[in-house]
């Protein structure tokens, strides 16, 4: 697998994003889950 886990340990993480509110979308045509652009935050400086 291209992540290195298991299937289902991306399925447990998927839907422990959606518990805590994460607005994940699926496509159906590429068969992916993803996160739209405008919900992630940019990266901090430190």
């Amino acid at each position: 697998m291209a992540c290195g886990v298991s299937r289902r340990t991306i399925f447990r993480d998927i839907d422990t994003l959606k518990q805590v509110g994460m607005p994940l979308l699926y496509d159906e045509a590429e068969q992916r889950y993803f996160i739209a652009g405008t919900q992630v935050l940019p990266p901090r400086r430190i």
